[in-house]
């Protein structure tokens, strides 16, 4: 799904791309994962949707270790 190769000048940096059989991966679960966004996000209004999300954003941050705002 990617490919790496070295930097031109620094030995110890990589270029990390997508190949196309990555991008193709990518856009099928980006189709799948929105459908399931959509079934779950049925029936919530535009401001719930709101809380949910910014609820899930700091839960993730959370989990990272990284500070909640």
């Amino acid at each position: 799904a990617i490919t790496r190769r070295p930097h031109a000048v620094h030995g110890r940096i990589q270029h990390i791309d997508v190949t196309p059989n990555g991008s193709a991966l990518l856009a099928a679960c980006r189709e799948r994962s929105g459908g399931i966004e959509r079934d779950l996000l049925e029936g919530f209004s535009p401001k719930e949707e709101e809380v949910v999300r910014r609820w899930l954003v700091h839960v993730a941050k959370l989990g990272s270790g990284k500070p909640a705002p």
